[in-house]
């Protein structure tokens, strides 16, 4: 549960991604586009009212695993290179005016991602549960705060 979850600096990355399931966004997406059609034409109005609902749903998750795909990319891209060309040190001022804490936030998102799927693929989103999820994340919106504030600094 998104509310149970606590960051670790020693958390296993892979961990998270071999167990998301491994249905796509853009298959999900395909689908939803081929009922889009065939509800436009013949649905009831409930009908196309759910269809928006899974739209939105399927916006959250592609919306989602895209900001996580762009952390990962400045982690390979920058981050570890970075370090180990030795341009910035571990834990050093530099490099939290560069990257702030974005090892953290990628694990929340990483975990936010996960428990998504998860749900979204066994049974869609039941009412209030996507809301829940993001609720959980309150503790940590504080981590973009230094992390403006570090982009502030190191621009």
């Amino acid at each position: 549960c998104i509310n149970c979850f606590h960051v670790k600096a020693d958390h296993n990355e892979s961990a998270l991604r071999e167990n998301v399931p491994s249905r796509s966004v853009h298959t999900i997406r395909a689908t939803l586009n081929q009922r889009n059609v065939l509800l436009r034409a013949t649905g009831s109005a409930e009908q196309r009212k759910a269809l928006r609902i899974q739209n939105i749903q399927a916006e959250i998750l592609s919306t989602e695993s895209s900001y996580l795909e762009q952390l990962n990319r400045i982690i390979q891209n920058y981050h570890e290179p970075m370090i180990k060309a030795k341009i910035i040190s571990p834990h050093s001022k530099a490099e939290r005016s560069i990257f702030a804490n974005i090892r953290i936030l990628e694990h929340v998102h990483q975990k936010l991602l996960y428990d998504i799927r998860a749900v979204h693929s066994r049974q869609g989103f039941p009412d209030g549960l996507i809301a829940e999820m993001f609720l959980g994340l309150i503790p940590y919106l504080t981590l973009y705060n230094e992390y403006v504030t570090m982009f502030d600094e190191g621009t």
